[in-house]
């Protein structure tokens, strides 16, 4: 049976920039958590797209972002590339139908902003920043020392 989106069961993901911060955070996640699936990678160095896909057991790699994105067995993509592609590659994306989770920043002006947030209310597709500093043991545990009032006010 195939999985589709629609049917709530299963969103099947891709990930553009297949690089180190794939590697242990995000790639696995993506097999791991019911629902999810990850579907097909992006790098340009083919060598290395088809390296990852294969250790990863992800059925399909790309040497070209247009193509992941245009790909109908793609639900979602996740952007993991440099600073100054996560704009153009998240509008191209909800453009083409996909939902978006982009690595920080999300874009490089306060005007590339506002594009993220009307082309994804005009799309509807969702543009999410997956930034998960905020929850680790290090930074939660300072946060709740400035709670406790032990830095002043």
């Amino acid at each position: 049976m195939k999985e589709k989106l629609n049917d709530a069961s299963c969103i099947r993901w891709g990930i553009i920039g297949c690089g180190n911060v794939t590697e242990q955070k995000s790639g696995p996640a993506y097999q791991k958590v019911q629902g999810s699936k990850l579907m097909a990678v992006m790098r340009r160095d083919e060598a290395k797209a088809k390296d990852y896909a294969k250790r990863h057991g992800v059925p399909k790699y790309y040497t070209n972002a247009d193509n992941l994105i245009h790909d109908v067995d793609v639900d979602a993509v996740y952007i993991a590339t440099p600073w100054e592609w996560h704009h153009p590659m998240a509008i191209a994306a909800m453009k083409q139908g996909k939902h978006v989770g982009t690595e920080v920043p999300a874009a490089l002006t306060v005007e590339d902003i506002w594009d993220l947030v009307n082309t994804s209310e005009r799309t509807e597709r969702q543009c999410m920043i997956m930034e998960n500093v905020c929850y680790r043991r290090d930074v939660m545990a300072v946060l709740n020392m400035v709670r406790q009032g032990l830095f002043g006010e």
